[in-house]
Parts: structure tokens; C-alpha cells; sequence
């Protein structure tokens, strides 16, 4: 006759309490078991929120970009809300005959289709003037005579203090933010212009240089631009 184990012993004058045990051990195992099959949706839902902070922190980096040209840029605001042309003339992306222009981007004279005035520079003020090239606005420069002496006494002097931006994609810039928003010029990531203005909510007035050193203003889309310094600082 074989020698009973303490384990047999135990089971045989305790049956509930080993049948109980048996139980525990047994939610323990399942209880394990499932919380190790649960892991997996776990790290998923982990994954997605990290993802989510990500998203959210780009952002943030995004707004400290845009919100650092907020007081340190003037906003574009007409001075005159609608005056007629009197001649038709070329209209120059900046304040001069040296700025690049659309070969034919003439304004429209008469009362049909007046002009917005931002100010003046010089000898130059600053449109939002239809043109026939396109049945467009556009936002450029003209001659002063294309307005009667009257309403230039109307006009400030618009003074700009440029300050450096960096492109954070590859834009495409227009000279009609409000009109159609026409492509004139592709600028590619990473590249260095000058921030003159803001526009809208969405916009920022700036100049570069293109063919071997024309300037040209333009505008460039608000969400891709940095502060130069700034981009520095966060990217080298």
C-alpha cells in the first residue's frame, strides 16, 4: 500500500476548502490571462494618444511661429475703401518700375471698378485694382497719377520694417489674396524672405528677389512662414 502524499492527505480531509482553492487559483490564471490578451488594444489606445500629442505639440509650435508675427508686423488696411482710377497703367508688385511685374497687368480706369488705397511710398501708391488681364483684383503698386490729387492728401506714408522669415514648406505666393488667389511664384522650403505686413487672418505681405536680383512683394501663406530667429533655435 503506497504511502499518501501530504497533498492527498490535505484534499481528503479538506474537500471543499481544496475544491475552493482549485477555484481561486483558477480566476487567477484566467484573470491573468485575459489582462495579457488585453495588453495589445492597450498599446494601440497608448500609440494613438501619443500620436494625438504629437499632432498637438506641432501645432503649438506651429502658432508660436505665426503668434511671434503678430506684434511685430503692421496690418495691411485700406485708407481709402474706393476711388476711381484715372489712367490706366501697369501695376508693379512694389513700390517702383524696378519691381517684377505681370507683363500687361493693367488697372481698369472709370467708376466701373474702383480702387482700394492702402498709402502711399514715394511716387507710388499702394491698389487693390482690377485688371482685364484676368477679370481680377490684384494687389500691387501704381503710379500716383492713376488717383486725383484730391485723395492723395487723404493718404499716410506706408513705412515698413522688414523682418527676416523663414518658408517651413514649399508655398505658392499670389498677388490676390482676396480675389481668385492666382499662383505668380513658388518659393521651396527653408528659404529666406523678408515679412513686410499681415492680411486677413491668413496672409502675410512679403518681398524676396527673383531673376538675378528683382525685388518682388507678394503674399505668402501665413501657416508656412517662421520667425527666422526662431526656427533657428527649435531646428539647428
Amino acid at each position: 500500500m503506497s504511502k499518501e502524499t501530504k497533498e492527498e492527505k490535505f484534499n481528503k480531509h479538506h474537500p471543499i476548502f481544496a475544491t475552493l482553492l482549485v477555484t481561486v487559483i483558477g480566476g487567477i490564471i484566467v484573470f491573468h490571462y485575459s489582462e495579457v490578451r488585453k495588453k495589445p488594444e492597450a498599446e494601440n489606445l497608448s500609440a494613438e494618444e501619443t500620436m494625438e500629442q504629437a499632432a498637438l505639440q506641432q501645432e503649438s509650435e506651429r502658432e508660436k511661429y505665426a503668434d511671434g508675427l503678430e506684434g511685430l508686423l503692421p496690418t495691411l488696411e485700406p485708407q481709402i475703401s474706393e476711388v476711381n482710377c484715372n489712367v490706366k497703367t501697369q501695376i508693379y508688385s512694389g513700390p517702383g518700375s524696378d519691381y517684377w511685374y505681370r507683363e500687361g497687368m493693367y488697372t481698369v480706369s472709370g467708376a466701373e471698378h474702383g480702387l482700394k488705397v492702402y498709402g502711399f511710398s514715394n511716387e507710388w501708391i499702394m491698389v487693390d485694382a482690377y485688371s482685364e488681364y484676368d477679370q481680377h483684383y490684384h494687389i500691387g503698386w501704381v503710379n500716383r497719377a492713376a488717383i486725383e490729387d484730391q485723395y492723395l492728401f487723404e493718404l499716410e506714408q506706408i513705412d515698413f520694417s522688414p523682418i527676416n522669415l523663414i518658408t517651413t514648406a514649399v508655398i505658392f505666393c499670389t498677388d490676390e489674396p482676396t480675389d481668385g488667389q492666382s499662383v505668380i511664384m513658388q518659393i521651396p522650403a527653408k528659404y529666406t524672405l523678408q515679412g513686410l505686413a499681415l492680411f486677413d487672418e491668413d496672409w502675410v505681405y512679403c518681398q524676396c528677389t527673383v531673376d538675378g536680383g528683382m525685388p518682388i512683394r507678394m503674399f505668402v501663406p501665413r501657416e508656412k512662414l517662421a520667425l527666422l530667429l526662431v526656427y533657428k533655435e527649435k531646428n539647428f
